[in-house]
């Protein structure tokens, strides 16, 4: 769920750090906004136009930082106002541009906290309600993606913001977005739990198509609408039940000091955008995805980029490697021996370490059965680094190059942490 800081005017409920994996996956960061709008359109019915088939952070904000290099092509600007204008939508000196992060909205004068910058339609979001059923809810990315194709190929609004190529292709889908990569992208990196995750979340789409249409595979467009919908949709009531695309403010780049918030209007039936803070010309509109902190494998899953220095970065392990349980009061003993005063250079890697070891409940196993464990875990982990260390070696990563980087780093401090406390247990 792409999620926007500010939408009820200041705050957000988002999960904390320690179920920041579970919120990746499950899109399920808490916003609250108004409720009380209708939703559009139900999942099944959709399906069946679209395919033929029959129905069945912590502190005060602060300002990003302004990039001086932003170049906003005159011609392009005139095409993404002039559309906003044919569909009622208003802009108070913002424009679209590239910068630092790519293509996003940016501010082309002064502006003052809580001095609104844009204003779009409510009749323009693409909205789907998400279901009280567990498994149904898991669906909704999927239903939407069927109205994104749908719209897209249509005559309106959605249709033009795709041809005037304010909504990516395909193409630039697949390039950008781990959601919409090709299966060879999966099987080459199919040692990583990160894809493994990715390949389950794959299977549960073509599942979910075959039941729909009674076809075997799903067209790659699913695939990229579905990415697409993961990475640029929006909380549009209390508790998310309402979950919608929103078009121009979808461009609207990640920060960890975000600068803008949003507010849903149901009563004027509007979604806005107010600055956060004091913007200077040329400054970057910008909001968080999540508060608490994403971790690199979440943000790149989801929304196709990383953060260098992330401190909310984990190390996932693997089921194998998640069976070889540690003792904790072992752990905590020679912790308090080894690690009394933590390095600052490592304290970020091995709090990330610590926090991804599978313990168990209660503490008290023979030593024995612990060297056993630490030495079956530091053994699996061991093998990984090294397909890892060929990753990296790999010099066309794209934007994996950051995650490899980041994954290397913490296995290493891994392994030479087990190393250690192995070496502690004889």
């Amino acid at each position: 769920l792409h999620v926007r800081s500010g939408m009820a005017a200041v705050g957000s409920g988002a999960r904390p750090h320690m179920g920041a994996w579970r919120w990746a996956w499950e899109g399920a960061s808490r916003l609250h906004v108004r409720a009380g709008m209708a939703a559009v359109g139900s999942g099944a019915a959709v399906m069946a136009a679209s395919f033929g088939a029959s129905a069945s952070p912590a502190g005060p904000p602060r300002a990003a930082t302004c990039d001086p290099s932003v170049q906003i092509d005159p011609a392009t600007d005139q095409r993404f106002r002039k559309l906003g204008a044919q569909h009622n939508v208003m802009f108070n000196g913002v424009s679209v541009g590239v910068g630092a992060r790519g293509r996003g909205l940016f501010a082309t004068r002064k502006m003052k906290e809580d001095e609104l910058l844009a204003r779009v339609p409510l009749a323009h979001c693409l909205i789907h309600q998400r279901s009280e059923n567990v498994q149904e809810d898991q669906d909704w990315p999927f239903w939407l993606a069927t109205r994104l194709l749908k719209e897209s190929s249509e005559t309106g609004l959605w249709a033009k913001y795709r041809e005037n190529g304010f909504l990516p292709s395909d193409a630039e889908a697949t390039a950008t977005l781990p959601n919409a990569a090709p299966t060879e992208w999966l099987q080459r990196f199919a040692h990583w739990p990160i894809v493994n995750k990715l390949r389950q979340h794959r299977e549960q789409t073509q599942w979910l198509y075959a039941k729909v249409t009674g076809r075997p595979n799903a067209p790659s467009s699913l695939l990229c609408a579905q990415a697409l919908v993961l990475s640029r949709s929006f909380g549009l009531s209390e508790g998310n039940e309402l979950i919608g695309l929103v078009p121009f403010l979808d461009m609207l780049n990640h920060a960890e000091r975000p600068n803008t918030k949003l507010h849903v209007d149901v009563r004027r039936e509007q979604v806005y955008a107010y600055a956060l803070t004091d913007i200077e010309p040329g400054e970057e509109l910008v909001i968080m995805y999540a508060d608490g902190g994403v971790p690199n494998a979440a943000l790149l899953m989801k929304y196709g980029f990383t953060l260098k220095g992330n401190s909310s970065s984990l190390l996932l392990l693997t089921d194998a490697e998640s069976r070889f349980m540690l003792d904790p009061i072992r752990l905590m003993a020679y912790l308090d021996q080894a690690h009394a005063g933590w390095d600052t250079t490592e304290t970020i890697h091995l709090r990330t370490v610590l926090h991804a070891l599978p313990v168990l409940v209660e503490g008290g196993v023979a030593i024995d059965a612990e060297r056993s464990s630490a030495s079956g875990l530091l053994g699996l982990l061991r093998e990984r680094l090294v397909l890892v260390k060929k990753d990296a070696a790999d010099p066309d990563l794209g934007p994996l190059a950051l995650l490899i980087e980041e994954e290397l780093g913490l296995l290493q401090a891994a392994v030479s942490f087990l190393e250690a406390y192995l070496a502690s247990l004889h």
